[in-house]
């Protein structure tokens, strides 16, 4: 008996089995995976090994932040930050360079500014005079109009009248005295005996330094109508005096005499530390007075250049 024929089966390929297989698999579901389907981020660091390196081997890495995600800075980006510290460093360099030179320059013109007033200082107390006229030469003297002290000191005003009482002037004008002290009064202090030459002696009471002394003194000339004064005062403080007393008097003859102190001692100056004082004093003050000097020259002049 011989059995029926089996029908001839098909025979599938590898390829055809995966398909089907792969077809018959549930499908995951559209759309972005669910949150617990994802991997954490510390968990995904987790899983890649790493390699144990010594704190000594391992170079300094510093990390950036970009959107949640931890990465090495460029090498652009050490560039540039580099090019920033080496800018400022630069700068920092420049600026103490400059403050260096800053000082150094002020350092110089104080040292030359200095010298100068130092040399100025010498120049002046050497020039101060020494000596005065002796009485046995006054005969030989230039008369003037009038006859001019400046208060500071009781030899002034003696020499002032000793002069007048030698005919070298017809009157005596003194500058700068205190308010109601009266000639008679005055020649009392200053150890004098009043008498006939009284009435040819006036006071000023408006001046109450060297510059009020001047305009004092060309207010009185010119009410008197005097052309020329002799005029008397300290030897240190003479060549300030004759300075005020061009400006306040350009047109009157004015013929210095000055009157040597006992109290100030010229000689060996710088070892007086009174002296010293007073020289220097009177230093500054004369360069003052030498800077508005020539000043009041200037505008004058321009002023009569535009008129």
């Amino acid at each position: 008996m011989s059995l029926p024929p089996t029908p001839p089966q098909e025979t599938s390929t590898p390829f055809e089995e995966f398909s089907s297989l792969s077809e018959s698999l549930p499908k995951p579901p559209e759309g972005p995976p669910p949150v617990s389907a994802s991997i954490p981020l510390a968990a995904s660091r987790s899983i890649v090994p790493t390699l144990p390196v010594s704190p000594s081997a391992a170079p300094e890495v510093h990390h950036h932040h970009h959107g949640g995600v931890w990465r090495h800075p460029p090498l652009w980006d050490e560039a540039v930050h580099a090019m920033h510290v080496s800018w400022r460093a630069l700068r920092r360099r420049r600026r103490r360079h400059r403050l260096r030179r800053f000082i150094l320059l002020v350092g110089l013109e104080l040292l030359v500014i200095g010298a100068i007033w130092s040399g100025g200082l010498v120049w002046f107390a050497q020039t101060i005079p020494r000596e005065t006229v002796p009485k046995t030469h006054w005969a030989e003297l230039q008369h003037t109009d009038a006859i001019v002290v400046l208060t500071g000191g009781s030899a002034r005003l003696g020499v002032g009248v000793e002069l007048l009482s030698a005919g070298l002037a017809r009157k005596l004008f003194v500058s700068g005295v205190y308010h109601s002290v009266e000639v008679r009064e005055l020649l009392k202090l200053s150890r004098i005996a009043p008498g006939e030459l009284e009435c040819c002696i006036v006071l000023g009471y408006a001046a109450d330094n060297t510059v009020g002394n001047a305009v004092e003194t060309a207010d009185w000339m010119a009410g008197e109508k005097f052309h020329s004064l002799r005029l008397v005062t300290a030897n240190y403080h003479m060549r300030r005096s004759l300075l005020e007393f061009s400006l306040a008097l350009p047109n009157i003859q004015i013929i210095p005499h000055p009157v040597i102190p006992v109290t100030v001692r010229l000689n060996g100056w710088w070892s007086w530390p009174g002296t010293t004082a007073l020289i220097i004093t009177e230093y500054n003050k004369y360069l003052l007075a030498l800077v508005r000097f020539g000043l009041t020259r200037m505008i004058d002049a321009l002023r009569t250049a535009f008129d």
